[in-house]
């Protein structure tokens, strides 16, 4: 889950850096929205793909420690597998 909602933010901040020009025209036509400068819109942009990729990195990966480890006895090519020790979670 942290993966897909990863891929959103990066895109959203894709499109936002992508657009920063045009939505200074967008910006014009609001009269709320005109102190917001060109800047900041492309900061937010760039915030948003850091975080991003951040969270499909980092989010959602499997764990590298298995749940189960095989208990061995005796030594080399004489060893068999004689059960299963749980890790922790």
């Amino acid at each position: 889950m942290n993966k897909v909602f990863g891929y959103i933010i990066a895109i959203a901040g894709v499109v936002l850096v992508a657009l920063s020009t045009a939505f200074s025209n967008f910006i014009s036509k609001i009269a709320f929205l005109q102190p917001i400068k060109q800047i900041y819109i492309l900061a937010a942009g760039i915030v948003l793909v850091v975080f991003g990729i951040f969270f499909v990195l980092m989010g959602g990966s499997a764990s590298k420690q298995p749940k189960e480890v095989p208990i061995y006895e005796g030594e080399g090519k004489k060893r068999s597998i004689v059960g299963y020790k749980r890790m922790g979670k």
